[in-house]
């Protein structure tokens, strides 16, 4: 054999090579590829069986130029990393597949630059829609300017931004930290600090609503100093739970409301640095109910969000943004419940965490 012929690359299978191996009609193969119509599961499995045979690859390419669609869609969280994110991530890609639809992810790492970055990737990769998380300092104009300049259907995913008119879904966060503040003054906690995230989050200026309203309904003043604005990481939930509990013993918080699962976990190490008992000298309840949430001593009471949920319900939104005549459709906004998971973190001081 010619060497040359021996090392040119084998033609690509077509669906014309299945339907004429198996023995049926083009169209039926396209339909049964495609799911465009119903295909009976004998004759499906047989095509199937057949492509695999024959090596065959769709050409998504090809698919995309015709249809004008890549079936794909872009996500671009802060932190794919944290247990929150991965679970929102898993309802989006659910959806997704469901629908025949890929993702691709994008971690920002909450650095507006790679989000910036992430977008324009997005556009050149011809996705059909974005999912975004935007950074802790969006820039309305330019995500304005982009969604002007692409078209591209964008749902907001977890946090918002007021001056963009775009489908959103979130969690209840002022009812989240509103029943966490009212659940610790009920069981006669007298100080309660609250360890947020930044402000420049939609999310950390709804949970510092909650946690205002819980105090003024049940007339207590909101003290400047029992409330730390942080990051994210375990590292500054350490930090900013050092700062309140180095307050003067008479001013220190008897109780901590966190409002990140990984600030929590440092929190809760700065209270056992200093030898504070949980919840017998400070009760703390975090956010999010992760699987370690009820393994650490005592197990954590936390406010709960639908994460998969959040996620499933923002692929929907982007799906159906997608269909004929849904672009000027005014924007929906969808605000998921929130629920108070009660353990033994958080007891009046007379209660014993065995109790």
């Amino acid at each position: 054999m010619n060497s040359n012929m021996a090392n040119r690359p084998h033609r690509r299978a077509t669906q014309a090579d299945i339907a004429a191996r198996a023995g049926i009609s083009r169209a039926t193969v396209s339909a049964a590829l495609s799911g465009s119509r119903f295909v009976s599961p004998e004759l499906k499995a047989h095509i199937l069986q057949t492509a695999d045979d024959l090596h065959y690859v769709p050409d998504i390419l090809a698919r995309s130029m015709k249809t004008n669609r890549t079936m794909t869609i872009g996500m671009v969280l802060p932190n794919i990393l944290s247990p929150v994110w991965a679970t929102i991530a898993r309802g989006v890609a659910d959806v997704a597949r469901s629908s025949g639809f890929s993702t691709i992810i994008y971690d920002t790492d909450e650095q507006c630059e790679v989000m910036q970055g992430a977008l324009r990737n997005l556009r050149e990769r011809r996705v059909d829609g974005i999912l975004l998380a935007p950074c802790a300092e969006p820039t309305p104009e330019a995500l304005t300017r982009f969604i002007a300049e692409t078209g591209m259907p964008m749902v907001l995913i977890d946090r918002e931004i007021d001056e963009l008119p775009l489908d959103t879904v979130i969690s209840d966060n002022v009812s989240g930290t509103y029943q966490a503040a009212k659940h610790l003054l009920d069981v006669g906690r007298q100080r309660i600090g609250l360890i947020n995230l930044p402000l420049m989050i939609s999310t950390g200026r709804s949970r510092l609503e909650g946690y205002q309203q819980a105090l003024k309904e049940y007339g207590r003043p909101v003290e400047e100093a029992l409330i730390a604005t942080g990051g994210r990481g375990a590292d500054e939930g350490y930090r900013q739970a050092t700062t309140l509990l180095s307050l003067p013993t008479s001013q220190r918080p008897d109780a901590l409301l966190v409002a990140s699962h990984l600030m929590t976990l440092g929190a809760v190490k700065a209270l056992r640095d200093r030898a504070l008992r949980i919840p017998e000298d400070v009760a703390v309840i975090g956010f999010d109910d992760t699987e370690w949430a009820p393994l650490i001593d005592p197990p954590l009471t936390v406010v709960n969000q639908p994460a998969y949920e959040i996620g499933s319900q923002a692929a929907r939104l982007l799906l159906a943004r997608l269909s004929p005549g849904a672009a000027d459709d005014a924007p929906r906004r969808i605000v998921l419940p929130t629920g108070l998971i009660l353990r033994q973190s958080c007891c009046a001081r007379h209660v014993t965490a065995d109790s």
